[in-house]
C-alpha cells in the first residue's frame, strides 16, 4: 500500500493464515492482499487431482470442474493414432472433447483439422468434466479408480492429500 502497488499476492506457508481466525488477516481491512498462495495446498490438490482421473499426466480444471484440460502422453496402442483430429468428431460425435495443443520432439504444435497424432505425442485435451472417462477410453487410457493409496509422509502436504481424497471419495454402502 506504500508503494501503491496495484497487485499484491502472497505467499502462505502455514495453513493457519488461510483457514479460521486468521483467514481475514489478508483481507482489505488488514493487510490487503489480492490474492493468497499456499504452495503444500496446491501441491495437494495436483496430486489429488492425477489420482481423481487415472491415466493423466496432469489436469487443471475450470468453471467448478464443469471443463478439464487432460494432458496424456499417446503409447502404441492408442486406437485413434493416425486419425485426422477432424475425423474425431465424426468418429465421436457426442465425446465434448476436442485436442488443443501436441508436444511431438519437445516441439509445440497448435493442431490443425488434419494433422494426426503419433505415438510419444503429449497432447492437451479439453473436455466437459462429466466426459473424462471416456475421453481417456478413447485415447487408449484405463479409467480404472485407485482403490487403495499409501501416502507416504506425514507432512502438511500428505494431510492435505489424504483429506481430499477422503473428501472426493463417494461413500460405500
Amino acid at each position: 500500500n506504500l508503494y501503491s502497488v496495484p497487485i499484491k499476492i502472497a505467499r502462505v506457508w502455514s495453513e493457519v493464515y488461510t483457514d479460521g481466525d486468521y483467514a481475514s488477516l489478508f483481507d482489505t481491512g488488514s493487510i490487503p492482499i489480492d490474492a493468497i498462495i499456499s504452495p503444500e495446498r496446491e501441491v495437494a490438490k495436483s496430486f489429488t487431482r492425477l489420482v481423481a482421473v487415472p491415466g493423466a499426466k496432469d489436469l487443471i480444471s475450470f468453471d467448478n470442474d464443469l471443463l478439464r484440460l487432460i494432458q496424456i502422453t499417446l503409447s502404441e496402442d492408442c486406437p485413434v493414432l493416425h486419425t485426422p483430429l477432424n475425423q474425431l468428431t465424426e468418429l465421436f460425435p457426442d465425446l465434448g472433447a476436442r485436442v488443443i495443443y501436441i508436444v511431438r520432439n519437445e516441439e509445440g504444435i497448435v493442431p490443425k483439422k488434419l494433422d494426426q497424432m503419433q505415438s510419444g505425442d503429449n497432447i492437451y485435451i479439453i473436455a466437459e468434466s462429466l466426459k473424462t472417462e471416456r475421453v481417456l477410453s478413447v485415447f487408449g487410457k484405463e479409467t480404472a479408480r485407485a482403490r487403495k493409496i499409501i501416502i507416504i509422509g506425514g507432512g502438511t502436504t500428505a494431510l492435505n492429500v489424504a483429506k481430499s481424497i477422503e473428501l472426493n471419495e463417494p461413500q460405500s454402502k
